[in-house]
């Protein structure tokens, strides 16, 4: 009962810190606390279809099952038309959002009505087939509920280096322990502060305690709840190596870093893989392009310039 007070006091600390820090990412760079319903952001990341992409409840970010012909459905994340490439804006289609997909990281334009969402379909669309392209695509999809669990518990008032501001307006390269770095809205980031809840944590701590074997294994909510329990141990007992921090601040700092970030994606491309090949409409076989940076996971895309064949 000792530990279990003591657990629930971290957790109360821990969860007004986490909102604390939500608050000082918005004033250090002079963002309301309604961003995720700012329609200029949405019109960044949609354009003139972001009305559309709202009706069927998708932001930038995202995670949906998108379905490309000739291929099972594959998971991927909608990305905003701020991190795309002029070459790939240009390929735009009426009434379409951008979705790049996981595993070769190919990429093309979807009708918002034929995408669907990811967590909910997970045990049945997991399951499609064994193909090592499609279970690697399916495992960095996984890792990026994983990622996002974990992000619920960053935190700046323990490590204000965790969250540097980028070009794109309400966007941030976000750090977390034992993950790389990626980018993240804010509206991302207040999700995930709000999906944390410390009574669940707890509750999912004592039937793993009981049960560390149940059958729920491999479930989304299993993976969440115990990324979350291991992000809230390394958020609340890991200690702040000073001389790391103050090293990377200085790197991150010097021109040497700021001319890697700025590298121009289309100089390089990924090697070919199963979404990757052009496609196209009525045997017309289309362009590949490079996809504009969106993160240091994903420095280098490649797209299919017409997702209209699914």
């Amino acid at each position: 009962m000792v530990a279990e007070r003591k657990l629930k006091k971290n957790m109360k600390f821990f969860q007004g810190k986490t909102k604390e820090g939500t608050e000082m990412i918005e004033e250090s760079n002079g963002l309301g606390s309604n961003y995720a319903c700012d329609s200029e952001i949405m019109t960044d990341a949609f354009g003139l279809e972001a009305e559309i992409a709202i009706s069927y409840g998708f932001e930038p970010g995202s995670l949906v099952w998108a379905k490309v012909k000739s291929h099972p459905w594959w998971p991927g994340y909608i990305l905003s038309e701020a991190f795309a490439s002029p070459s790939v804006r240009k390929t735009k289609r009426k009434g379409h959002i951008l979705v790049v997909f996981f595993g070769d990281a190919s990429y093309g334009w979807f009708d918002p009505a034929k995408l669907i969402p990811f967590e909910p379909y997970y045990s049945d669309k997991s399951q499609q087939m064994q193909m090592k392209a499609f279970t690697k695509a399916v495992e960095e999809a996984v890792d990026e509920i994983r990622r996002r669990a974990a992000l619920g518990l960053a935190c700046c008032c323990r490590f204000p280096h965790n969250f540097e501001p980028t070009k794109n307006r309400g966007y941030y390269n976000v750090e977390l322990h034992d993950y790389e770095e990626e980018i993240y809205s804010l509206g991302d980031i207040k999700k995930a502060r709000d999906d944390f809840q410390p009574g669940e944590v707890l509750s999912f701590i004592q039937q793993v305690a009981v049960n560390p074997r149940g059958k729920e294994e491999k479930s989304i909510d299993w993976i969440k709840n115990i990324t979350t329990a291991l992000a809230l141990r390394s958020s609340t007992y890991l200690e702040v190596d000073e001389t790391y921090v103050q090293a990377l601040k200085q790197f991150k700092a010097s021109p040497e870093s700021d001319a890697d970030r700025e590298l121009d994606q289309e100089a390089a491309l990924p090697s070919q893989a199963p979404l990757s090949e052009p496609f196209g409409v009525d045997g017309e076989l289309k362009e590949k392009n490079a996809l504009g940076r969106r993160s240091s996971r994903t420095k280098r895309r490649r797209i299919t310039t017409d997702s209209n064949s699914q």
